[in-house]
């Protein structure tokens, strides 16, 4: 069963061959879903932690491997485009690794690289 760093490799694995639809993964830290509006934008929809998971770092260390991933993969559009929980959308504002950060757009959160920010 997929984690949340794996199915994220996954579905950037594939993106470039899939249709303009929905993705998603249930995976054992909980449920992802990514968005294919267009062959540049990874956009990820919904993210949901198993509750008896919570407070155990998560989505901390996924946003770390998807910075990582990032970098090493010179991707330049991920956005988070569906946060439900305050207690995401307050820690996509103040989250900070390795020279990236989310900045709040229009669209939804985008992470910026080297602080690159969308024009949307």
């Amino acid at each position: 069963m997929y984690t949340f760093s794996s199915a994220f490799e996954n579905y950037i694995s594939i993106f470039d061959n899939t249709e303009k639809k929905s993705y998603e993964y249930d995976t054992i830290e909980g449920e992802l879903r990514f968005v294919k509006i267009n062959s540049t934008d990874i956009i990820l929809n919904s993210i949901y932690v198993k509750p008896e998971l919570r407070g155990r770092k998560i989505l901390e260390k996924f946003f770390f491997h998807v910075v990582k991933f990032i970098e090493q993969n010179n991707l330049k559009y991920f956005w988070i485009v569906d946060v439900i929980s305050k207690i995401l959308y307050d820690y996509l504002l103040r989250f900070e690794h390795d020279n990236c950060k989310f900045k709040l757009c229009h669209k939804g959160f985008f992470m910026s690289y080297n602080y690159y920010v969308a024009s949307t």
